[in-house]
């Protein structure tokens, strides 16, 4: 694709191509890899160019970590041995990637090649396997590069469904591979997903099918592309179901937040309100195990989880609230992300409403009316998921509410991450058991024996 791209350019004019290349130790495999391609695409690019009589392609290479390196100050012919540059790219050790930075740099550092007297066609290719962490300047390096007519490919990874950390496995000298946490999403503007990881599997990777938006969003608008090289995640989906549920990568979010409220669109507000709220505060579940070898053990443990769960009940509500708020104009929405993103948002709230309402029923049960354990040899009382609502009226009219709302999304929008969250959300099931099970646990300690021995203390 990039070496279709490039002989496009060349038809018209000299071609440099700019490469913008990740230095972070987690890209130095990426970054060998892409040294073993590098000369190739040059030499096949220039062989068609000679070939059609085309112009000559120079590169020029750009590092980048904490801090932007210009490594060729001056363009290189294809010949010039850019695998050696590339391998000897220095890795950077802060954890930081300046990457619109960078871009901006590189950007003013070769634009004068585009002037009247150096008429030259400008590429750039960035090379990384997370989004940035300098996003703040985005929009500057947007203006930058499409002032000077510089398209911008990038080859990247796929960001994570809805959420900004995927995870890379990173292999040491040893041979020891360990995944570590990096920041490759969301593929939106603005996270539309319920971040409630903390209830699941959050290392459960399932794929967005887009990179990250802040580097799709610099392609877009240059007339490049964001090219996904690897997607590591387990679950992933077919690239035509996906195409109509592109993310607006015309806009930025500051015109997307006032678009919204000159609109007054509550749908979408409340969407971004409740993701947004999942972010900061965090819903974090009560312990779903309780020792139970004796009475005391449990009585114990039930209220300190009555007390979390009455704050995780305040939020859920908090959460539940602010969607509804935008419920009446949910038949408004009329873009297939927007569509499938609201109906997750309200099936997955509800879902998690009634799941909290029931544990503190559980528990109150429990606590009023310890049951004995069946088997011999248990000691542990154990909520595990279930369907059983334990004929609660009220909570069965909000766990149809919030199937309702999670079916539809399966029947509507079939072979994409929506309808795949939300059908693990139904089969999870809306209620609790009580289960029991067998744990070790450490001895007691005996109480301190008291002295026999009698300390005098005077008269009195």
């Amino acid at each position: 694709m990039l070496t279709k791209a490039i002989r496009r350019e060349l038809v018209t004019a000299p071609t440099i191509v700019i490469w913008v290349v990740d230095a972070s130790l987690s890209m130095k495999a990426g970054r060998d890899e892409l040294a073993e391609h590098i000369d190739v695409l040059h030499a096949d690019a220039s062989k068609q160019a000679d070939a059609d009589g085309s112009h000559e392609l120079k590169s020029v290479v750009v590092s980048f970590g904490q801090q932007t390196h210009v490594v060729t100050p001056a363009p290189l012919g294809h010949q010039s041995k850019l695998n050696t540059l590339i391998r000897e790219i220095e890795s950077d050790e802060s954890g930081t990637e300046n990457v619109f930075t960078a871009v901006a740099t590189a950007a003013a550092t070769f634009k004068r090649f585009r002037s009247e007297k150096d008429k030259h066609n400008l590429v750039m290719v960035i090379v990384t396997d997370e989004r940035g962490d300098d996003d703040e300047h985005l929009e500057a390096a947007v203006k930058l590069c499409s002032d000077a007519g510089i398209r911008v490919f990038c080859l990247g990874h796929a960001a994570p469904f809805g959420q900004v950390e995927g995870f890379v496995q990173f292999v040491f000298e040893d041979g020891f591979a360990q995944d570590f946490p990096v920041d490759r999403g969301p593929e939106t503007t603005m996270p539309l997903y319920l971040d409630l990881s903390k209830w699941g599997n959050s290392r459960e990777q399932i794929s967005s099918g887009f990179g990250p938006f802040a580097l799709s969003r610099l392609c877009a608008t240059t007339g490049g592309k964001f090219v996904i090289v690897e997607d590591a995640a387990e679950h992933r989906f077919a690239a035509d179901v996906m195409e109509k549920y592109k993310p607006d990568w015309q806009t930025s979010a500051q015109d997307m937040v006032k678009t919204l409220d000159r609109k007054r669109d509550v749908a979408r507000i409340a969407l971004l309100q409740a993701a947004h709220l999942t972010s900061v505060k965090q819903l974090q579940p009560p312990p779903l195990e309780y020792r139970a070898d004796t009475d005391a053990a449990f009585r114990t443990a039930a209220p300190k989880a009555q007390r979390a769960v009455a704050v995780l009940d305040y939020r859920t509500n908090e959460l539940t609230q602010l969607l509804k708020a935008g419920e009446k104009q949910r038949d408004s929405l009329d873009d297939p992300r927007w569509q499938a993103s609201f109906d997750l948002a309200m099936g997955r709230a509800l879902a998690m409403r009634t799941r909290t309402m029931l544990l503190n029923v559980r528990l109150a049960q429990m606590k009023s009316s310890p049951q004995p354990l069946k088997k011999a040899g248990n000691n542990t009382w154990i909520l595990s998921a279930s369907d059983d609502l334990g004929g609660v009226s009220t909570l069965q009219k909000l766990a149809a509410q919030a199937s309702e709302y999670l079916q539809r999304v399966v029947d509507e929008h079939a072979g994409t991450p929506f309808a795949f969250v939300a059908r693990l959300e139904l089969k999870r099931g809306f209620g609790w058991s009580w289960t029991e099970a067998k744990r070790e646990y450490p001895a007691e300690a005996a109480p301190p024996k008291r002295s026999s021995r009698v300390r005098r203390v005077g008269k009195l």
